[in-house]
């Protein structure tokens, strides 16, 4: 007989091979047995026919567990009841000590359990983890297997290595120091709470995170568990790793009932946790207005800072909660007030997107001019944000559309919403003031890619030739970014074609280097320099060359270009294209007559650069 022939599950093959007197006890690597395997998947039709020809049916595998334990493993009733049927050991152990009714218990297997009971077995066995069956049943939630082992005389106050209980177990699987106390508070088990502590339970335990059962329950919202707690005489002042107490705790989740209680208990409501925020400002920042109320009715400080600087109006700002920054403002919270940042309310609400919150500091007077430490003032913050009705209220305001920040950018710069640019310039903004780096609103259109501003300026008279600290102007931007409509928009508006960056590079030479085509035509036809170098003497030529711009390469070789210019390192146009293999530009050139001896600086020619290059 073969193990495959068992795999199978056919049972004519095991029976002709068992009729030739094939070892019905033999192992496998893992020391299973084909009674065993038969077990393990459920198959009592072989499990039989292997019991009548003699099987040993309490051979160990390699980990000590017989064919009972691993059909109680896998919960095979018909299997264990047949096994049973045939005297097998409901007592014996495995290498991890358990028993067929540890294991069944384990997996929550509850008629087999049942079985294994009635059948007489041992309910007090442990394994190597000190757990007897009652745990694993309460971990698995098996009230009447925990019934009938109780009713048996089970132990129940009894804990394994980890130090859990029956009772732990069924509160919970946590192993982080919570006593069944605190699993009973946390999950709001009003009746288990009172009969722990008739019993003694220690009221003021704390866990590894510092919580006591008063936290838990305060936490989780459970207030007739906090009330009890607090009239057995519980600790209400007591601080979590956090440094936070129950009544931030109940402030932070919203569990109104739970704070009136602590208050009125006399829980301090002015005491700071490890960040500095106060059962106020945990009301602020979530949003719990009826919280927030009481706090303030009850004499709290709404001016209090956390670590950070920041007051409980600037953190609901920053979350958003109007109605809180409402009632802030209506208590005399100070809405100017900055943060170790210099942030205020109105930055923060415009940093985060309350456009409403910010209308609202604005309406209430807020500072219109103040700059923060990068010296961006509301309006600006709100120009970047694209807050239009924002913007709209601080203009009406009298705030500054011209003033600039530490990079010398203006409202009108940090503008990305064409509305609010439009009304910018309605409003007599300076559209041609540049920053530290020398660029204008216009220039830094193009920088950004947004074609709509770009043309609005210039339709608003935008200066067209300025140039940034790079030498750059919008044509060179155009070219460079590939804004060709833009692009031809400023020729036709009569912008300086000819004009160079800091490197000489012209239009028609970005153009031709990024093979922008239309816009190459459109600098030709206005009469663009075919023949300049840039910094490092490469011409239009060359770029055309050097990027397989053979359309462009054939036009400006027509207009008579200069077709053996060298640039600074003595490469013409032909070393060019014959380095990077074009192939087809190489063929023009020769036909053009350029020259190809003429060496560069490394004395090499336009044949042996190919050559070096792969390009035979």
């Amino acid at each position: 007989m073969t193990f495959q022939s068992l795999s199978s599950y056919a049972v004519k093959p095991i029976h002709t091979s068992t009729m030739k007197g094939a070892d019905v006890n033999i192992t496998d690597t893992y020391g299973n047995t084909p009674f065993a395997l038969a077990c393990a998947n459920d198959n009592i039709d072989i499990a039989n026919l292997l019991i009548d020809k003699g099987c040993d049916i309490h051979k160990p595998d390699k980990n000590g567990e017989i064919p009972l334990m691993l059909a109680c493993r896998r919960g095979y009733l018909s299997v264990v009841k047949r096994l049973i049927d045939r005297s097998a050991d409901i007592t014996i152990t495995d290498d991890d000590g358990d028993t067929p009714f540890l294991l069944s218990c384990k997996y929550n297997y509850n008629k087999i359990a049942n079985l294994l009971i009635d059948k007489g077995c041992d309910i007090q066995k442990v394994d190597k983890n000190g757990k007897t069956p009652i745990m694993f049943a309460c971990q698995r939630g098996a009230i009447s297997i925990v019934k009938r082992l109780i009713q048996r005389g089970a132990e129940t106050i009894i804990t394994d290595n980890d130090g859990d209980t029956p009772f732990s177990l069924s509160c919970s699987k946590d192993k982080n120091g919570k006593t069944p106390l605190m699993l009973a508070c946390r999950r709001g088990h009003l009746s288990v709470v009172k009969r722990l502590i008739r019993r003694g339970a220690k009221i003021n335990k704390t866990d590894n995170d510092g919580d006591t059962p008063f936290t838990l329950s305060c936490g989780y919202g459970y207030s007739e568990i906090a009330d009890l707690l607090i009239d057995k005489g519980c600790d209400i002042h007591k601080l979590d790793k956090n440094g936070k107490t129950p009544l931030m705790l109940a402030c932070r989740s919203g569990h109104t009932s739970v704070v009136k209680h602590l208050i009125d208990k006399g829980a301090d409501i002015n005491l700071t946790d490890n960040d500095g925020d106060t059962p106020f400002i945990l009301s602020c920042e979530y949003n719990y207005n009826k919280i927030a109320n009481l706090l303030i009715d009850k004499g709290c400080d709404i001016h209090k800072l956390d670590k950070n600087g920041m007051t409980p109006i600037m953190l609901a700002c920053r979350r958003g909660n109007l109605s809180i920054v409402k009632l802030l403002i209506s208590r005399g919270a100070d809405i100017n007030i900055t943060d170790i940042d210099g942030e205020t309310p109105f930055s923060l609400s415009c940093g985060y997107g309350y456009s409403e919150i910010a209308v609202l500091l604005i309406d209430k007077g807020c500072d219109l001019h103040y700059s923060d430490k990068n010296g961006k003032t509301p309006i600006m913050l709100a120009c970047r944000k694209g807050y239009l009705s924002v913007v709209k209220r601080l203009i009406k305001r009298g705030a500054g559309i011209n003033t600039s920040d530490n990079k010398g950018n203006t409202p009108l710069a940090l503008s990305r919403n064409i509305k609010i640019v439009k009304l910018l310039i309605d409003k007599g903004c300076d559209i041609n003031k540049s920053n530290t780096e020398g660029m204008t609103p216009l220039i830094n259109a193009f920088h950004d890619h947004d074609i709509l501003i770009a043309n609005l300026l210039i339709e608003e008279g935008a200066d067209i030739n300025s140039t940034d600290n790079d030498g750059n102007t919008p044509l060179l931007l155009s070219c460079k970014y590939e804004d060709i409509d833009i692009g031809i928009l400023l020729i036709d508006k009569g912008c300086d074609i000819h004009k160079s960056d800091n490197d000489g590079m012209t239009p028609i030479m970005n153009a031709c280097r990024r093979r922008r085509l239309p816009i190459i035509d459109r600098l030709i036809n206005e009469g663009a320099d075919i023949d300049i170098s840039d910094n490092n003497g490469n011409t239009p030529l060359s770029f055309c060359c050097e990027n397989d711009n053979l359309f462009h390469a054939n036009i400006l070789l027509n207009l008579g270009c200069e077709i053996n210019k060298p640039n600074n390192d003595g490469m013409t146009p032909l070393m060019k294209a014959s380095l990077h293999g074009h192939l087809r530009i190489v063929a023009r050139l020769i036909e053009g007559s350029a020259d190809n001896y003429i060496t560069d600086k490394n004395r090499e020619t336009s044949l042996t650069l190919a050559s070096k290059s792969g390009f035979q």
